[in-house]
């Protein structure tokens, strides 16, 4: 995830320099069609398979076989998409981009498929030189080299392609003796009823991730579009990733301990606890210092991605949570009840973008903070109906998160001061945010975990009567 995340932020900052909004605009307003596309394809078959009690081989095979059927429907799909979707957001170049993008959509069920079978196995060895060669072979060398010659969007379309044909390519060689094609009647419609409620569930979160993009496209036009598409990225990948790594540990573990429920307790509060204060206290660092981050990262002529990754730093440990509760949830076989609740977010999102359309991208950052905050609260009440966790248990916790988040905000005041005062600034202010949160470490994590207090205590207390004596 270290690897995907630096290559994939750095690219971006490099062919900042290189392309025009425009262009990122026109990536932006592909991803709308293709994501959803590639939700479909996969269809839940990785996360099946991953989620299963007893995985045979007979049952990988009709996965390798459901993906395929539905990877076929889904091309199609792109097919009659591509130019009617030009049309409605009135972008040139915007159906070819889209079909080449779909060309490799058989890609992608298969690639979910496997990378499923390697996070069953807990093979994240394996993973990591998957990832490492597809973010590096496949995504960076053609991306920088293409930009440089001048390709325009297109270095962004063969980068996107390349980092799917490696890490399958590499996939395949590993499970070569599992990839052929199976039918058995009862396992596909087990396959389908989960998938087709784990892809609900998908439908609605890509409904609430692509309301802004398509909203922003189509009122005020594809560079716009760039400068909200860039802000995002910077803002939510670095945490994306790490919320990645917790949850891809986290789901094969909780799909094997949710049959006992209270054993799942104690893992999930304190995941939780931790995801949220810890990534909240980087997003304040990120948010404080958003002028110098987005320049250093994109260059100049990136003003208007400033605002929008200031406002979605502010909701780091809020989106955090949310993948965490995820896992759990589709671990537990929630996933047509997720999707529900997906649904009411991805509907809010659509009335707090109509109401903040004044604002601009500012009002668009907003709509999008409050729609996830709204999902982490259902998520959560979900996981905690679905473990049974009583009012007793869950008290504490919530009163501990409070804590840590006042302790967070009191600290960052100063540092705001100073910002908004015009004293410190630059690399200084960007200093001062890292060692104030840097020196809350220890206290937070006392104010979490009462085993680390007690150690803490201990220690001090036995220091003390040692100099005393």
């Amino acid at each position: 995830m270290l690897v995907q995340a630096v290559t994939q932020v750095g690219v971006l900052a490099l062919l900042a320099r290189f392309l025009a909004p425009e262009d990122f605009g026109l990536m932006a307003a592909a991803n709308i069609v293709i994501t959803l596309v590639q939700m479909i394809a996969e269809g839940g078959v990785g996360s099946a398979v991953v989620q299963r009690a007893n995985l045979t081989q007979s049952f990988t095979r009709v996965a390798v076989s459901v993906s395929l059927l539905i990877s076929a429907a889904c091309f199609v799909m792109i097919g009659l998409l591509a130019v009617p979707f030009e049309a409605l957001l009135a972008m040139d170049r915007l159906a070819p981009v889209v079909l080449v993008l779909g060309a490799g959509i058989f890609l992608y069920g298969l690639a979910s498929l496997l990378e499923g079978l390697l996070q069953r196995d807990l093979r994240f060895q394996a993973l990591f030189r998957v990832n490492l060669a597809g973010s590096i072979a496949g995504y960076a060398l053609p991306a920088v080299v293409l930009a440089l010659m001048g390709a325009g969007v297109w270095a962004l379309v063969i980068a996107t392609l390349g980092r799917v044909v490696v890490k399958l390519a590499l996939m395949v060689f590993m499970y070569e003796g599992r990839l052929w094609p199976g039918w058995e009647r009862g396992q596909a419609l087990e396959l389908f009823h989960f998938g087709f409620g784990l892809t609900q569930d998908r439908f609605w979160n890509w409904v609430s991730m692509q309301t802004a993009p398509f909203a922003i496209g189509l009122l005020f036009g594809q560079a716009q579009l760039g400068q909200f598409y860039m802000g995002s990225q910077l803002a939510v990948l670095p945490f994306q990733y790490l919320s990645t790594i917790a949850s891809t540990v986290y789901f094969p573990i909780a799909s094997r301990s949710v049959t006992d429920g209270r054993s799942a307790i104690t893992p999930f509060l304190m995941i939780i606890m931790s995801a949220f204060v810890f990534a909240t206290g980087v997003g304040f660092t990120f948010a404080l210092n958003s002028d110098l981050l987005v320049t250093v990262v994109f260059g100049p002529g990136w003003d208007q991605a400033i605002t929008v990754f200031q406002i979605l730093c502010l909701g780091a440990g809020i989106r955090s949570c949310i993948q965490l509760c995820d896992s759990l949830n589709i671990a537990r076989g929630d996933v047509y009840a997720l999707a529900n609740r997906r649904a009411a977010t991805a509907l809010f999102m659509l009335v707090g973008m109509y109401l903040a359309q004044d604002l601009g991208l500012a009002g668009a950052a907003w709509a999008v903070m409050a729609s996830h905050a709204l999902m982490l609260a259902l998520t959560i009440s979900l996981a905690v109906r679905g473990l049974q966790i009583r009012r007793a248990e869950i008290a504490p916790v919530v009163r501990r998160v409070i804590m840590a988040f006042l302790m967070l905000v009191a600290a960052n005041l100063p540092v705001w001061y100073l910002r908004e005062s015009g004293p410190v600034g630059g690399v200084a202010l960007l200093g001062w945010s890292i060692v104030t949160n840097a020196v809350l470490l220890l206290p937070l994590t006392m104010v979490l975990f009462d085993r680390v207090r007690n150690v803490v205590l201990r220690r001090l207390g036995h220091g003390i009567s040692s100099k005393v004596s």
